[in-house]
This record gives structure tokens, sequence and C-alpha cells, in this order.
């Protein structure tokens, strides 16, 4: 039986740049408020019940935007990117609260968990709950939503608040010039179900034969349908570090210094990131990312030793 002192409902509000320029508020709770929330997410992953949608591929185990992604066909025609406006601020509790007392949780539990990860009537983005619970509670609209893409010839998948779809390679009607009569009719979906809206600023067609990446939730799908890259941007970041660094150690006679070994841990966690993305390719290409340097990157690797002195980082297959 899973039970828990309720702690003080403290959380600090902060605010931190956005990607896309801006800041964004989240909530931070209190060290003991986040380990008793911790604790309930546990308890949340534990039961089966409460399995979020095989559509939801952000925040849930063993799922990552990598799984997210190839759910849809390489060879895409078009590919759909929306994202829901303010989607943890706005998300409603009695879909949530009513899958968990389906799922056998008691009532006087139920409050108490809802109590302890909810700020001011909603799921602030800082607690490790907000993402699973919201899950939790999109399961049906999920369902919903993916029946009418199939209908209108295209797969689903959402991570958090950003939703996919990509057109089915088996699908009937003529391709169109643009799709924003299904925009408007996943906003439908999302709005009767949960109140919810999309932020029609970011809506976006990206088309096989145009020349824009294909980049979905942080993942590039290649255009000659052979597999998968991290942004190259990010790639030939990394690519200069991995050079700048090799050539400030061959300066050192290879001897680093403490800061030198805080960012070869970066770096080595970026290679296995783009690495991993690249092991759902097709075989030719899945191998080591070719836009990091051989030479410079077995150099570091003969220095800092990392099958001895790092430890493979499990989280960031979750959190990619």
């Amino acid at each position: 039986m899973f039970t828990f002192t309720m702690p003080s409902l403290e959380w600090q509000k902060i605010k931190i740049p956005k990607k896309s320029g801006g800041l964004r508020s989240i909530s931070i709770p209190n060290d003991e408020l986040k380990e008793v929330q911790r604790a309930i997410l546990q308890y949340l992953y534990n039961n089966r019940e409460l399995r979020p949608s095989a559509f939801a591929h952000g925040f849930v185990p063993n799922r990552n935007t990598c799984t997210g992604v190839i759910r849809h066909d390489r060879n895409a025609d078009v590919i759909l990117c929306m994202d829901i406006k303010d989607f943890f601020d706005n998300f409603p509790v009695e879909p949530i609260k009513e899958r968990l007392i389906a799922s056998g949780i008691g009532h006087a539990l139920v409050e108490d968990i809802l109590t302890a990860c909810m700020l001011e009537g909603s799921f602030p983005q800082g607690s490790p709950c907000s993402p699973y619970l919201t899950n939790i509670g999109m399961f049906e609209t999920d369902l919903m939503i993916s029946a009418y893409a199939k209908k209108q010839g295209f797969s689903y998948s959402r991570y958090a608040d950003d939703i996919t779809l990509a057109r089915l390679p088996d699908a009937t009607g003529e391709l169109r010039k643009h799709y924003k009569f299904i925009f408007h009719g996943i906003e439908t979906i999302l709005k009767n179900k949960l109140g919810l809206r999309l932020n029609h600023k970011k809506d976006h067609e990206i088309w096989l034969r145009g020349s824009e990446q294909r980049r979905v939730t942080g993942v590039v799908i290649r255009k000659d349908g052979l597999g998968y890259n991290a942004p190259k941007r990010m790639r030939r970041t990394q690519r200069a570090a991995c050079f700048n660094l090799a050539k400030k150690l061959e300066s050192q006679n290879g001897v680093p210094f403490s800061e030198d070994f805080a960012a070869w841990q970066q770096l080595y966690g970026y290679v296995q990131y783009f690495d991993y993305i690249r092991s759902y390719s097709d075989e030719d290409v899945a191998g080591a990312d070719p836009c990091i340097q051989s030479k410079p990157f077995e150099y570091l690797c003969k220095i800092f030793k990392p099958e001895k002195n790092v430890k493979e980082n499990e989280q960031w297959k979750q959190i990619a």
C-alpha cells in the first residue's frame, strides 16, 4: 500500500531562456516536496492500469524522441508539426483524476497525489510528475487524434505538447498543397475533450521535396530514407569542440587540467547521443557519426579512457 506524509507545499518560480527566444516560467518544488513527487511518480510507473497511450513518447520509460519519430514512415511526403498552447498550465484535472480512480487508487490517496503535484490548479513545469500525469490524462484524446489522423491518411505521435503527423505511404487521396484543415481538426478534438488549443504560430508543414531539414522533436529524418541524425548545427558545434579540445590537449603534452575533464564529459555525452539516434538507421549509416572527426576523437579517448573513467549515462535516452 502506497502512502506518504504530505510535505510543505512550497514552490519557487523561476524563468529560463526558451530556444525560440524569450523566457519560460517554471515552478520548482522544494527538496522535500520534490522527493515526495518522485516517489509518487515511481508509484504511477508501477501501476499497469495507468500506462500512457502507445502514441505518447515524452517522459515515458523506455520511450523518447527517437521512438516517437520512428513511428512515422521515413519517406512521408509531408510531416505536420503542431504545438499545444500552454499545455501544462491549462490541462484539466478531471481526466487525470478519473483515470487514477479507475485504476483502483482510493479517492483519498488520489486527492493527496493531486494536492502534492498541483500548483494553483495546474500541473506546473518543473514538477517531476506533471509530464506523466498529463500523459495519463491524454489517453483517450490520443486515441481520438490517432483515429482522426489515420482517416486523413496520417500516422500520429506526441511528445508532451508536441504533436507530429506524417502522411502514410498507402494514403488514399491526392496529395494536397496544404493541410490547414488537419490542424483545425486536431484542435477541435483537443478543445472538445480537454479545452485545449493549438499555438497556430507553430503550425508547420515539412515536405519531402522541400529544402528544409525534416526535423521532428530534435531528430532529423534523412531525406534519402536511410535513417536519422541529430541536427546538423548541433553536430558541427561538437565537431568544433572535439577539434579544439584535442588541440588544447596537444599543447599541454596530453596532460588534461580539471576543466578539460568537464569539457570531455560533455563532448562524450553528445557523441553518445548522436550515435544513439543513428542506431535507428539502416545498417550502412548506423555507425559512428561522420561529422565527428575520428582522429581527434580517438586521441581524446586514449587520454580520458571513457570505457574506464566515464560511466555510460542512460538519462539522455529518456529526455532526448
